[in-house]
Formats: structure tokens, C-alpha cells, sequence
């Protein structure tokens, strides 16, 4: 399962969250018990495990990601370079203007694939 989205008017910090909180309701719903959330922003992972800062223009999705959080299962996440998870860099690209904030994804998208095995393999590409 994979998704991306149109995270709408924003920055980098935005479109971290709402993957992170996207991700976080579709593991929920398809009864996910064991979770890793691994996201290339260091930021976006500190808010999230972090005390909450009701004064942080992001709060409202912060605290729904805490909510969740709080529900009967494990959740941990992790700081990865970008250049570690080329697939979710893949389907970040397709969100932007796609027009929907969230497309959830039933097959591998076309192009997908080699970037999948990359990842799975371990391999790294050069940051540029």
C-alpha cells in the first residue's frame, strides 16, 4: 500500500506531516499493529515525539498525529536521509498539483519499481 497527496499552500514541514499523519490513519484503519514511520525530516520527527507546542503553526496536525499515537498499538519512528527511501521520494513527487490531498494506491505506479528494489536492496544514491 502507498499513497501521496497534494499537501496544498505550504512548505517541506507541511508535506512531512500529512504524510506522517496520512500514513499513520491508513496503517490504523488497515489494522497495522507495528508500525515504523522513517521520514527524512529530523524536524518533523521531533515535533511529532517531542511536547506539543500549541504555539507552532502546524499544532492541529501535530496533535492529531499524537492522538493516534495514544491508540493500542507500537508506533516508532526514525530519521533516514532522503537518499535512503527513493520510493517515498518518488511519490512525493507525484503529489504536488495532482489535485486531491490524498490518492491511496492499490498498485505499484509506473517507474515505482526500480526504486522499490533499490530501497529493499539498501542502496543509496549520491545526494546531488
Amino acid at each position: 500500500m502507498g499513497f501521496y497527496g497534494d499537501a496544498g499552500v505550504g512548505d517541506n514541514l507541511k508535506a512531512e506531516l500529512l504524510a506522517i499523519l496520512h500514513g499513520m490513519k491508513l496503517a490504523w484503519r488497515a489494522n497495522f499493529c507495528n508500525i515504523l514511520c522513517v521520514s527524512d525530516s529530523l524536524l518533523a520527527v521531533n515535533l511529532v515525539l517531542g511536547p506539543l507546542d500549541v504555539l507552532h503553526k502546524y499544532t492541529p496536525i501535530i496533535a492529531h498525529i499524537k492522538e493516534l499515537l495514544q491508540q493500542s498499538w507500537s508506533v516508532c519512528f526514525c530519521h533516514s536521509l532522503r537518499e535512503g527511501n527513493q520510493s517515498a521520494d518518488f511519490l512525493s513527487k507525484l503529489g504536488p498539483n495532482c489535485g486531491v490531498d490524498l490518492v491511496v494506491l492499490d498498485t505499484m505506479p509506473e517507474g515505482l519499481h526500480p526504486f522499490v528494489t533499490a530501497d529493499a536492496a539498501g542502496t543509496v544514491f549520491r545526494r546531488m
